[in-house]
């Protein structure tokens, strides 16, 4: 079965604020301000859904049915000889990145009590967004049924490039425009454009 992620903790702040996008769409009153606001966070939910990134801060788990473990064949002159071998995949890779940091690798036993797996025997990679079991590290085991690993993590950009604010602006601009019309569920593609060079493929 395949990881499961899910949002935790949704973003407390924008990446572009409700000045600056009245300024861009030229409002100079407040009566639809709350209106403007759920357009941003609209706009944000689809930048990120659409490029695989983290906005703003913001929290996931990881629900993992079992550490994955990768399967190899023995061969020898095209016949294949003994069984199958898994070994443990020595990362897994994290989604919604980049990834900040790890705040909680809990496993589940049967009963459905708690423990943590030592935070000495992993490491974060930042850069491909992985979490990487160190040489000889015990394999990652829970008993519960269901989900018996989970993996609590935080995300979010430091800053945000100017190509995805613009888009965002844009995408806004487009929702506000087009509010209560059929249409207003297609992104332009000005705004696609934009994001495009940080779109990230899923694993």
């Amino acid at each position: 079965m395949p990881i499961e992620f899910r949002l935790k903790t949704p973003p407390t702040v924008e990446p572009i604020t409700l000045a600056e996008t009245k300024a861009w769409l030229k409002v100079d009153h407040s009566d639809e301000d709350s209106l403007l606001q759920l357009l941003i966070a609209t706009a944000r939910e689809r930048c990120e859904s659409i490029t695989g990134l983290s906005l703003m801060i913001q929290q996931w788990v990881a629900y993992l049915p079992a550490w994955p473990l990768s399967s190899e064949e023995a061969w020898w002159d095209g016949v294949r000889e003994g069984a199958f071998i898994q070994r443990p995949h020595t990362s897994i890779q994290l989604q919604n990145g980049p990834v900040r940091q790890i705040d909680a690798f809990t496993l589940w036993d049967a009963e459905g009590n708690a423990s943590d797996y030592p935070a000495e025997q992993y490491l974060l990679d930042p850069v491909r967004n992985q979490i990487v079991l160190k040489a000889g590290a015990p394999l990652p085991q829970g008993n519960r049924m269901v989900n018996p690993i989970e993996i609590t993590y935080t995300t979010g950009h430091e800053f945000i490039p100017g190509p995805i604010k613009t888009g965002l602006l844009k995408l806004v601009t487009h929702l506000y425009e087009h509010r209560g019309d059929d249409n207003n569920e297609t992104i332009p593609i000005e705004v696609l454009s934009l994001w495009q060079p940080y779109r990230r493929i899923r694993p």
